[in-house]
């Protein structure tokens, strides 16, 4: 019985302790994961940003990564955050 509470306890744990991780299918099927965002570019190539990282597909198919997330404005533009983890914001209709 105390096995078994033991057993449980160790997997609660290892769930909860699990480091988020973001993974895609590369060009030979294989899983690449990463601490950061995962994209896979034309070639279908995996590339990753570092943790906390955001990775996005630039209109020429090349992976763009950046420190914190990143977006895309309507021009196509891509705007990332310059802070670990952090957000852009995008302002729309506002020049």
């Amino acid at each position: 019985m105390i096995n078994r509470i033991i057993y449980c306890l160790v997997a609660v744990l290892a769930a909860v302790t699990q480091v988020y991780a973001d993974c895609v299918h590369n060009e030979y099927g294989d899983i690449a994961c990463g601490k950061g965002q995962c994209k896979t570019n034309q070639f279908g190539n995996a590339l990753c940003a570092k943790e906390g990282g955001g990775a996005v597909n630039s209109i020429y198919g090349s992976i763009l990564c950046g420190v914190g997330y990143c977006v895309q404005d309507e021009y196509d533009h891509v705007l990332c955050s310059k802070v670990q983890g952090g957000e852009p914001k995008l302002m729309t209709m506002a020049r």
